[in-house]
């Protein structure tokens, strides 16, 4: 696994919501942990490999559904999997954006350890 934090381009947040994640004609419903613009942290059961292409689906609160392609870049334990989203639309990093700026400073501070 590579070393994530030297490779982490945006900020994030905290975000346990859960997520639709669709792989090669399978879909489930799994748990996200968090979420940035450049992509989320999943958990799912279903037998993904790295470098693959997935679509999740998935609400921000109070701003709305989210569809998009995203890229398997890690995993861990072939459990837990760092996903970057593929062309996301400009509207729906505004989303991001906003959800991550309501960041309470607790969260900062959990997620800077």
């Amino acid at each position: 696994m590579r070393d994530q934090q030297k490779i982490r381009h945006f900020p994030r947040r905290k975000f346990k919501y859960s997520v639709g994640v669709l792989h090669q004609g399978s879909y489930e419903l799994c748990q996200a942990h968090e979420i940035g613009e450049g992509g989320m942290l999943i958990e799912t059961g279903l037998p993904i490999k790295e470098a693959s292409l997935v679509c999740v689906n998935y609400f921000i609160p109070e701003q709305g559904f989210i569809t998009v392609m995203a890229e398997i870049v890690y995993s861990k334990n072939n459990k837990m999997f760092g996903i970057k989203f593929v062309d996301l639309e400009f509207e729906y990093r505004r989303f991001i954006r906003d959800y991550i700026a309501q960041k309470t400073k607790e969260e900062a501070k959990e997620l800077a350890s």
